[in-house]
């Protein structure tokens, strides 16, 4: 699509944090060959990450006589190779949905349930929605760490999966996520086309885990790689505890950084 940069505003916004909000309305192409006119009844609001770079590669697009910009409408998110991620919304404040479903407790033969899927996926081979450590809503990408709660999780209000899905969900305590690193048989596998580690418990029954990766600010990193998954209690370090997994297996990482986006897998007690 291409349009016609009205306004540039520098912004502090409660999901992305310092953000510059671009105004712009589309450009109707004309009958008569290219060009067209502004579309004055509808308006498209753009939202990218505070820096140097992108309010100077904005102003030169907004100050551009013979060429306006060009941006992928369809989208949530739109990746630009130099620039970041673009945030476009017909309106700012549409909030992104998720699933709410509910998942299929699977026994591992493990002292809980697991889900067979992530919070906010369809299926067990979707990535499902990466959230901050206590962020019920999956939408907080904020990189301060004073952003997020900095106390157990289970069975509170900031518990993901009990909010989220309800229905005895919750999120796995350390001691759950490290039994199911400890006593079960890793194996990387495709499924669907995505990677992940298929899990196998004592019982020989399995869940699959896909390599969602890590959000850092608004940006995912090794996705398709490795993934996270959030436990719901500190460590003795005061920190969030998550596990962390790869084409090697699972491990329990004790000093855990909040402000990341993981992946959510609850569990029921038996």
């Amino acid at each position: 699509m291409i349009v016609d940069i009205e306004t540039i505003e520098r912004i502090k916004e409660s999901t992305f944090g310092e953000s510059l909000l671009v105004k712009t309305h589309p450009i109707i192409d004309s009958p008569f060959g290219w060009g067209g006119c502004k579309d004055l009844t509808r308006t498209i609001y753009m939202l990218y990450p505070n820096s140097d770079k992108n309010n100077s590669f904005l102003l030169q697009a907004k100050n551009n006589t013979e060429e306006y910009f060009e941006l992928c409408e369809s989208a949530y998110k739109k990746e630009h190779t130099d620039y970041g991620i673009c945030f476009v919304h017909n309106s700012f404040y549409e909030k992104s949905s998720y699933t709410a479903d509910d998942g299929v407790p699977i026994d591992l033969g493990l002292s809980v349930l697991w889900a067979d899927k992530n919070v906010g996926a369809t299926t067990d081979s979707d990535y499902g929605i990466l959230f901050g450590y206590g962020d019920i809503s999956g939408e907080i990408t904020a990189e301060d760490e004073s952003a997020y709660p900095a106390f157990d999780l289970v069975n509170t209000e900031n518990d993901i999966a009990k909010s989220v899905w309800g229905n005895g969900w919750r999120m796995p305590t350390t001691e759950e996520i490290k039994e199911l690193c400890d006593q079960c048989k890793w194996k990387k596998t495709i499924k669907n086309g995505v990677a992940g580690s298929l899990i196998t418990g004592p019982n020989g029954n399995s869940v699959f885990f896909p390599f969602a990766g890590c959000r850092m600010g608004i940006n995912t990193y090794r996705r398709g790689e490795w993934g996270n998954i959030w436990s719901g209690t500190m460590s003795n370090f005061n920190s969030p505890v998550e596990m962390f997994f790869d084409n090697l297996g699972g491990s329990i990482n004790y000093g855990a950084s909040a402000k990341n986006g993981n992946s959510v897998r609850p569990v029921k007690d038996k």
